[in-house]
């Protein structure tokens, strides 16, 4: 998504993992496969709104209760 101006965030303590993460500046997607990925976000979130400190407390509170 670095061709798109977006910065992943991972989460890894794993070497390994964490560079597989970094590795990706050598290739690029073509045209095709850029309109491919955008047409996956359908502007619609399974998550309440976060545009405030009291919604996104209350995000991370519900969050916390999973273990992934």
């Amino acid at each position: 998504m670095i061709q798109r101006g977006i910065v992943p965030v991972v989460k890894s303590a794993n070497p390994v993992r964490m560079k597989e993460n970094l590795d990706i500046f050598d290739f690029e997607l073509n045209e095709k496969e850029m309109k491919q990925i955008k047409g996956l976000d359908t502007g619609h979130t399974c998550f309440g709104e976060r545009k405030t400190a009291e919604q996104v407390n209350a995000f991370l509170d519900i969050s916390l209760k999973y273990k992934v």
